[in-house]
């Protein structure tokens, strides 16, 4: 899906999406439901009900969804070595491996002239509310908005860790003081340590410094 994006971006072609995936996150964006019959999604697709979609890029690369950094980005890089499991179970069993091994990081953010320093499990850019078929993320996140949420899990203890954990797991948002949540629309992040990120749930390169930002350019692509 990252990769179709990136050749549509700056094109006049239209995208249109089938959900075929393991989690599906962006169809949900898009306000198209799983698990129906292939007729259903031509249906829609005829319809030709076209959005103008916020683009993200972290680092110049474009991703559509989320972007995660720390545990999250570890969960996605061991749910991708279980590859003969599917769907939302993939990641629930990669994210109790990524409870127990880990770490926190100290986290450098600049949002304008604003700079905070604070010691974390995760970092989030989130322009669509669910990752992982079932993690509701960002809860108010709109893909059209002209804005992304920056989702900050602070350093608490691991025994917190796991209870978000769980609350994700069972389809339910995470709230303070489990998230620290805002808006932008460009922030620069720099980290401690290089850290295991993921964009659109594609594993991407161990690294340490982000610019982040919404690319001038929509996405033209068919939604419900």
């Amino acid at each position: 899906m990252q990769s179709v994006a990136r050749g549509l971006l700056n094109t006049s072609a239209i995208m249109g999406v089938i959900p075929i995936g393991s989690g599906n996150d962006f169809a949900k964006a898009m306000g198209i439901p799983t698990q129906q019959n292939i007729a259903y999604y031509l249906d829609i697709l005829l319809q030709h009900r076209v959005r103008q979609v916020d683009v993200p890029t972290v680092n110049g690369e474009a991703f559509i969804n989320t972007l995660g950094i720390g545990f999250d980005g570890l969960t996605n890089l061991y749910a991708s070595q279980f590859s003969f499991l599917k769907g939302a179970l993939k990641y629930t069993i990669a994210g109790l491996k990524a409870f127990l091994t880990a770490k926190t990081f100290s986290l450098h953010t600049w949002v304008g002239e604003e700079e905070t320093f604070q010691d974390v499990w995760l970092v989030a850019i989130a322009n669509g509310s669910v990752e992982g078929g079932r993690y509701i993320i960002s809860p108010q996140s709109s893909n059209h908005d002209g804005k992304l949420e920056l989702i900050v899990v602070p350093s608490f203890n691991r025994l917190k860790l796991g209870w978000a954990f769980i609350q994700l797991s069972f389809g339910k948002p995470l709230t303070s003081p489990y998230r620290q949540l805002s808006e932008v629309q460009q922030v620069r992040i720099a980290t401690s340590m290089a850290q295991p990120i993921h964009l659109d749930g594609e594993n991407g390169p161990y690294t340490k410094d982000f610019e982040i930002s919404i690319s001038p350019t929509k996405l033209k692509v068919i939604g419900a």
